[in-house]
């Protein structure tokens, strides 16, 4: 596998995207937008997303399909979280991002969980959703069409 195809993944992604804006942050002495007790209430948000993530992987680990977003998917995964929203651990990740755009408090972090979503949405999602619909066909057309993307 090449080294960008398995760097280009949503984990990685959003590390990155979260180096960057600390990094310019930092390297820009940017001022922090505010402070206690906000900063302290984002791992709350953080935790949140971690554990919205770690559903959604968990059923896909239960389903036995794989969570790699260039793999082909072994089952559709329609419970649990998936009742609720087509992408909880892209959800997840970024509810997490906004947990940490709270605790860095600086106008760059808060860039990140909407460039993040972007690139899931442009880069990630179709691709996905093109899998599914090819393997499920209508089971599949049939979720897509009652439960939500994002929420």
């Amino acid at each position: 596998m090449p080294v960008l195809r398995f760097l280009f993944r949503p984990p990685f992604v959003a590390a990155g995207l979260v180096g960057v804006a600390w990094l310019v942050s930092d390297g820009l002495a940017l001022p922090v937008l505010f402070g206690f007790p906000w900063r302290h209430l984002a791992w709350g948000v953080v935790l949140l997303g971690v554990a919205l993530a770690v559903a959604g992987l968990e059923r896909f680990h239960r389903a036995g399909t794989p969570h790699d977003p260039y793999a082909q998917p072994e089952a559709l995964v329609t419970g649990g979280v998936y009742r609720f929203t087509r992408n909880p651990m892209y959800l997840g990740l970024t509810v997490v991002l906004v947990g940490l755009a709270v605790w860095i408090a600086t106008w760059p972090a808060f860039l990140v969980p909407p460039v993040f979503l972007l690139v899931i949405r442009v880069a990630f999602v179709p691709r996905e959703e093109r899998r599914l619909e090819a393997r499920f066909a209508a089971a599949y057309l049939d979720y897509k069409a009652r439960v939500r993307r994002w929420l």
